[in-house]
């Protein structure tokens, strides 16, 4: 029956309107509307840091030092992630302190923003203003290390691996490239709809999804020649089978680091709020 009726409301709807197309939101909100030093924070002597992207609109995140001339790790969170306050889903805690906690001891810094529209940013939270958010906190990263890419790792989780790609597009050549849970702008959307809803909607709805952002992960990996770590889940629906080995071989050929998880994509992106085992040496 929810197909059915499903079916007709795309019918009727493209019948009255047959250019409507819609843009996924993959950038879901999360977080809070401020950004709190709690006590670990405050040990660490971490640093509140707000960058401007346009007119009404400044990100608002966290830097964690490490000493000086530390090499610095600038995160992309997953849709939802928030550096404001741990988030929780299906019983599963996303704790970014933990990660800043275990990077800092191996002597990393960390420096990650909300996305616009996300937790303490401000702005409109819509997919296509993520790769301008990606440069404006790439700049920051920058300025931080005195000007020199060699000292930054981008790390990027689900759709914050489209914010990676974004910069490599660019040509950015950082330390280090570390991708967790990736997703295509091309297929996240309908792998999501044909996960969660069957394969019928995913195929109705189709004609009405916009790619949500003009970033192309495998290319932008093809171009890169930064060193790279490449995580995937075997049961990760938001990526095909053969988006999944496409993504493997194309490592593979680069020569990089890539860990194979029998875990979907929620679980995988959990994993990665904790180092996986070889992030530390290889970002060196």
């Amino acid at each position: 029956m929810r197909a059915v009726l499903f079916a007709l409301v795309l019918a009727v709807a493209f019948a009255f309107c047959p250019l409507a197309c819609v843009t996924p939101p993959l950038v879901m909100s999360g977080g809070a509307s401020c950004l709190e030093l709690g006590p670990r924070r405050l040990e660490w002597s971490a640093q509140p840091v707000e960058v401007e992207v346009g007119p009404a609109r400044r990100l608002r995140g966290l830097f964690v030092p490490a000493g000086p001339d530390a090499p610095l790790v600038l995160h992309f969170l997953g849709s939802s992630g928030s550096v404001t306050i741990p988030q929780s889903a299906e019983g599963l805690s996303f704790d970014t302190d933990d990660l800043f906690g275990a990077l800092r001891e191996r002597g990393f810094a960390s420096l990650v923003f909300d996305y616009s529209g996300v937790g303490a940013s401000d702005g409109e939270r819509d997919p296509r203003n993520v790769p301008a958010d990606a440069l404006v906190a790439w700049r920051e990263a920058l300025r931080r290390v005195d000007g020199d890419p060699t000292r930054i790792t981008l790390r990027g989780m689900s759709l914050g691996t489209l914010a990676v790609a974004s910069l490599l597009e660019r040509g950015i050549e950082p330390a280090a490239v570390v991708l967790i849970a990736p997703v295509r702008a091309e297929s996240a959307a309908i792998n999501w709809l044909r996960d969660r809803h069957g394969a019928l909607l995913a195929w109705l709805a189709r004609p009405f999804l916009q790619r949500p952002m003009d970033v192309d992960l495998v290319a932008a990996l093809e171009r890169s020649r930064a060193p790279l770590t490449l995580a995937l889940g075997s049961r990760d629906a938001l990526l095909t089978p053969g988006e999944r080995r496409r993504l493997a071989a194309l490592g593979a050929s680069r020569g990089a680091r890539v860990l194979e998880l029998d875990l979907d994509h929620l679980r995988l992106v959990h994993a990665g709020y904790s180092l996986l085992e070889f992030e530390p040496a290889m970002a060196r």
